[in-house]
């Protein structure tokens, strides 16, 4: 180890040492060594072992070079400017010779540093000094206009001192202006909006009165009132105690314009101007955002979901809410949950189903769980439960009569026209947006049980048949069985393809492996024309098939060339067809375009 002459590690160990205050035994336990070792060292017996001096140095708060020489390093001395000494030390008495953009050798004008040392008495003491626009335009360079969006950082300056409301007023004559919800989803406005909240106890009344400020329905609203749903948002996950204050405002308010707004239809009766209705509400009532309604659901507060979604514009329907129920449920696994979200009302929805991508329980619901109430009514019709089948029929807004008359056929028929043509929803006493929902949720079951409908007759033409309900039962069975046959074919050519991507094809390209490329295309296309086409015969007959269907010549004879080149590999059939490079990243396009799962 290469040390001065004079200099002894030992020495400087214990010295350090007993300048701590430490024993040699508490030194030990620190470095995690025995006592012995550092009686070794300190009587220079033996010196520390180069991985121990990182944490000598650490421990004395020393530099490893003081360790190995005794030598102190002479601490840089750094010129500063007399501009960055003002900011630094934040002494506005600096504030002589040079203005807010007085610029140093360095290039560096005394706003930068005041940004840099957040020098907030500085700044008041410019700020102070102007006493017209132009000096008050000129503290920033902004011009005569301000986009809070683009000088967050600036403003958030002035808010320290609760200035930036006069500073904007001189600048632009007027002040700060939030014309829309929109807005404020930009960078700049929820950097202000964050600090409002963080430090929303220890703000001056004036300023927690412009930006929080409750007025009633009635009086001219302030232009912040479009930043209340990101006040709600951010003090929620933030800052609860303020959240609860500003909900308490925003209830108010909503209130007020709720009851002023009922008062004045009744006033004004169809005199009452649509295009000042919606003015009316644009700018007095407060939103609620989604995200925070949907935060509330999350963490259990179901009360307050409810509450916060009843003043949300964009409402959570009752499925929605369901969801995040369910998705927020700790006792029900992963598979349980899938299923629960499947059902709407007790129907399956097939496409949500299929989404889950869960082969055994899409098998073990499809013929498990109804996919329409034609199902439900059917089930109770053969289990002859009247009371139950009345019941259901009245909350379904179906015409009992037949039930109370025991005519069952006539109402089996009537089901089956309802639902079958109509899809109708679980009861017409939901709100619009919830029918909406659920026709929705409804409407890809259809495309299965319309597939069938040419099947012996069109069950769906009721002037050209009697439509029955076993009809309709038979052709529900038969969209499940297609199903069931569709996710059959799909983990056949899922076996088949799992690893033949896209990726893959170019990696082995590139590497010249042009025989493994071609090979592969063709058993990647085979599986893709047979189980996702649904086509029949072998590699040559079913892509025939396909070719006469597309339109483009050119690919079909590539096609057709590559299966050839396959035989020519597989089967050493002599001929004298070849296919290039750029030919086989044509047909590796082609085909992985053609596979609806790359």
């Amino acid at each position: 180890m290469l040390v001065s002459k004079k200099h002894k590690i030992g020495d400087a160990i214990s010295k350090l040492r007993k300048e701590k205050g430490w024993t040699q035994a508490e030194l030990a336990d620190k470095l995690q060594v025995s006592d012995k070792a550092v009686s070794k060292w300190e009587s220079n017996k033996g010196e520390p072992s180069i991985e121990f001096l990182p944490k000598l140095a650490e421990l004395f708060d020393v530099s490893i070079d003081y360790l190995m020489t005794g030598k102190k390093v002479e601490p840089e001395i750094i010129t500063m400017s007399k501009i960055e000494l003002c900011a630094k030390n934040d002494d506005p008495t600096l504030l002589v010779n040079f203005g807010a953009n007085s610029k140093d050798e360095n290039g560096k004008s005394l706003m930068d540093y005041i940004k840099q040392y957040n020098s907030l008495k500085v700044l008041k003491a410019l700020f102070d000094k102007c006493s017209h626009q132009s000096q008050y335009m000129g503290l920033f360079n902004h011009g005569n206009f301000i986009d809070l969006n683009k000088c967050a950082d600036e403003i958030l300056l002035l808010m320290h001192i609760n200035c930036e409301r006069k500073y904007i007023q001189e600048v632009c004559r007027n002040n700060v202006s939030i014309y829309d919800v929109s807005d404020i989803d930009k960078n700049g406005y929820l950097k202000i909006i964050k600090y409002l909240i963080k430090n929303y106890e220890k703000l001056p009344q004036d300023q927690k009165e412009y930006y929080f400020g409750a007025e009633t329905i009635l009086k001219p609203k302030k232009a912040w009132i479009f930043a209340f749903p990101y006040f709600l948002d951010i003090s929620y996950k933030t800052k609860k105690k303020v959240f609860n204050e500003l909900l308490a405002k925003v209830i108010a308010t909503n209130d007020d314009y709720n009851i002023d707004n009922k008062c004045l239809h009744e006033w004004a009766g169809n005199y009452y101007n649509q295009h000042f209705a919606q003015w009316k509400e644009h700018h007095c009532y407060i939103d609620i955002l989604q995200s925070t309604v949907m935060q509330a659901f999350k963490n259990g507060e179901t009360e307050l979901g409810n509450q916060l979604n009843s003043y949300c514009k964009n409402k959570l329907t009752n499925y929605q809410i369901y969801a995040l129920a369910i998705d927020n449920d700790s006792k029900l696994s992963q598979k349980e949950k899938d299923l629960k979200l499947c059902l709407h009302g007790g129907i399956l929805n097939i496409d949500k189903l299929l989404a889950t991508k869960d082969c055994k329980l899409i098998k073990e619901s499809i013929f498990k769980y109804p996919t329409s109430y034609i199902e439900i009514f059917y089930t109770l019709i053969q289990k002859k439960d009247y009371r139950e089948l009345f019941h259901l029929a009245v909350d379904m807004d179906i015409d009992s009569t037949s039930i109370r008359n025991g005519q069952i056929d006539k109402f089996s028929e009537l089901v089956a026209k309802e639902f079958w043509i109509n899809y109708k929803p679980v009861s017409a006493s939901w709100e619009k947006r919830e029918v909406d929902e659920f026709k929705k949720s409804q409407e890809p079951n259809m495309k299965y049980f319309q597939e069938q409908k040419q099947v012996s007759y069109d069950v769906l033409n009721i002037g050209r048949t009697r439509l029955k309900i076993e009809d309709c039962m038979q052709k529900i069975k038969e969209g499940k069985d297609k199903i069931l046959e569709n996710l059959s074919f799909e983990q056949e050519k899922i076996k088949l393809t799992k690893n033949l991507t896209k990726d893959f094809f170019i990696k082995e390209l590139d590497k010249g492996n042009i025989d493994r490329v071609v090979i592969n295309l063709c058993v990647k296309l085979e599986a893709i024309l047979k189980y996702q086409y649904k086509l029949e015969g072998d590699f040559q007959e079913m892509l025939d098939k396909f070719t006469d269907k597309i339109n483009d010549s050119n690919m079909a004879t590539l096609l057709n060339k590559l299966r050839m080149f396959r035989n020519k590999i597989v089967h050493a059939v002599t001929t004298d067809i070849d296919i290039s490079k750029d030919e086989l990243k044509k047909c590796i396009e082609y085909i992985c375009k053609l596979d609806d799962k790359e």
